[in-house]
This record gives structure tokens, sequence and C-alpha cells, in this order.
């Protein structure tokens, strides 16, 4: 497992120290098989539903004590004063989108001394093929996507 950067973990600790206990999505997700494999543009988290619902303004004072500002209400994206974006999202979408049939399928890596949650190697490659189908990532990321894809396949075969 290679480690993430450090910012990623504080940022994750402060969660759970809040009794959230956040999936690691996206790149930096990725990066715990591939290593520093690209220039992190943000950090996707994935939490419980009722933190992108009822409880969502709790998740605004606790990323608000840490130093971010609620950026895009829309794509529930916030932003620190060194340009460091948040994103999160609902962990439901996994299911939703086919990516795992349960939550219990999600995983848990040591890293920089904290306990992180996250996708297997072979979740996120199915992720990413799920995304490539998506219209926007299709058009602007669909040989970056592939790329990804690419990586990850030669990870699961060593």
């Amino acid at each position: 497992m290679h480690p993430l950067q450090s910012q990623t973990i504080e940022i994750i600790k402060d969660l759970q120290a809040s009794k959230i206990d956040p999936i690691l999505y996206g790149s930096q997700g990725i990066s715990l098989y591939l290593g520093p494999f690209k220039k992190f543009g943000d950090i996707d988290l994935l939490v419980s539903d009722r933190y992108m619902n009822e409880s969502w303004p709790t998740l605004v004072e606790i990323m608000s004590t840490i130093g971010f500002k609620l950026l895009d209400l829309h794509e529930h994206e916030f932003i620190n004063d060194q340009g460091l974006r948040v994103g999160f999202a609902s962990e439901d979408v996994l299911i939703r989108d086919g990516i795992i049939k349960q939550l219990e399928q999600v995983i848990t890596i040591s890293t920089g001394g904290l306990s992180v949650r996250t996708l297997s190697a072979n979740d996120f490659r199915t992720a990413y093929q799920f995304s490539r189908k998506d219209g926007y990532r299709k058009e602007m990321r669909g040989k970056n996507d592939q790329h990804v894809i690419d990586l990850l396949e030669a990870q699961l075969q060593s």
C-alpha cells in the first residue's frame, strides 16, 4: 500500500473524530494501490446518506471548523484557503451504480497511522468502468479514465 497525502489523512482524522467514517474514493483512493500516479485536484469522500440530507448542516459545520467553506452546494464541494477541494457524495452511490453489491465490501486500509475505508483495486476498476459511461466523463476524461483502468488492471495482474 502507498501512503496518502498528509492533508487527506488530516481531513479523514478530523471527520472520524466527529464520528463520521468516510469512504475514500476517486484518485486519492486509487493512489493507495498505484501511488501518486497524477497530480490530485481534490479529495472525494463518500459518507452516510444522512450527512448528505438531514445532517448536512453538521457536516458543513465540521468542515468549517477545519478550515473549509462550502464552494458548491449542488456538488457538495468545499474549499480551503490553499485551494484544496473536498467533495462529498452518499456512500449509497456505490450500490446504486453497481460498483459493489453491499457496503460490507468496503475495505479498511491502514495508512499514515490511520484506518481508512476505501474500495478494493478491483472495485475501483469497476467504478472507473462505470464512470466512463457518464456523458461528461466520457467526453472530458475518457482517455484519462481508460489510463487509470489500464493501471489498475496491471496492478491486479501483478
